[in-house]
């Protein structure tokens, strides 16, 4: 295994890691270092995505950019196709060369250096999977101890759609994501320019029509989130109702 590739090789990447950041700048270091430290056998390009940001995020990219200029792409939202008011994840998997598009956004960082070997493995292997989970924990930002684990099941197993749309919209952690690149390069309007609080949601859904989603028990991930968000989230019955008619409206086109 090694992680180290021919200038010809990282021309042609096999998985394109995808970091949506904004205002990440205590985490984006870690977020990066976390993909940079993957051993492959495979090459692979890190596509960051910076949205708004107040803080030193765009420095911070700009920096790894320039240290590795073959490896990690920069795509800021001076990108033309943003005033065409394209859907911002949707510009993300157009802009992916490789087979696989992987997800780790800024406040994400992965914990097992062979995570996306294994999920490579996997996909390569099992020609019906269209896309590859696995458990993360969830760690407060402020006192760093983990608060929550995302894990629907105790056991690896496979999901179908009826299975996704009852789930919740959290039901798998958003940077554990593995998925084939092509079947997302043309989505329909139907499945972009969401709401924000369910565009992961939607994506797992539309990937699940395609295939079958394949979730692996093993924890590789770590999100990080502001205990007083969650709890105010949680309790908040505005936005649990607005969640809800959010996700309710989009079902109905949805099964339409």
């Amino acid at each position: 295994m090694n992680n180290v590739w021919g200038e010809g090789m990282i021309n042609r990447p096999e998985v394109s890691i995808i970091c949506c950041t904004s205002n990440h700048e205590p985490f984006i270091r870690e977020a990066l270092d976390s993909i940079l430290a993957q051993r492959t056998n495979f090459p692979i390009e890190i596509l960051a995505h910076v949205n708004d940001s107040t803080d030193h995020t765009v420095a911070i990219i700009e920096e790894y950019a320039k240290a590795y200029p073959t490896m990690i792409k920069p795509l800021f939202k001076s990108d033309d196709r943003l005033s065409k008011k394209m859907d911002v994840q949707q510009i993300s998997f157009e802009s992916a060369r490789g087979k696989y598009i992987a997800l780790c956004h800024g406040h994400d960082s992965w914990t097992d250096e062979y995570k996306l070997q294994r999920q490579y493995d996997y996909l390569e292997k099992t020609k019906h999977c269209v896309l590859s989970v696995h458990a993360g924990k969830v760690v407060d930002v402020e006192e760093g101890k983990e608060i929550a684990m995302i894990a629907p099941s105790k056991v690896s197993r496979f999901y179908q759609t009826p299975e996704l749309i009852d789930g919740d919209r959290v039901f798998f952690a958003l940077g554990s994501m593995f998925f084939r690149a092509n079947i997302v390069k043309n989505r329909p309007a139907l499945f972009m320019n969401v709401p924000d609080t369910i565009t992961d949601y939607v994506l797992i859904l539309y990937l699940s029509l395609f295939g079958q989603v394949h979730f692996m028990r093993d924890v590789m991930t770590c999100s990080r989130v502001a205990r007083a968000d969650v709890i105010t989230a949680a309790m908040s019955s505005n936005v649990k109702n607005q969640n809800f008619q959010e996700v309710g409206e989009w079902l109905v086109q949805f099964d339409e």
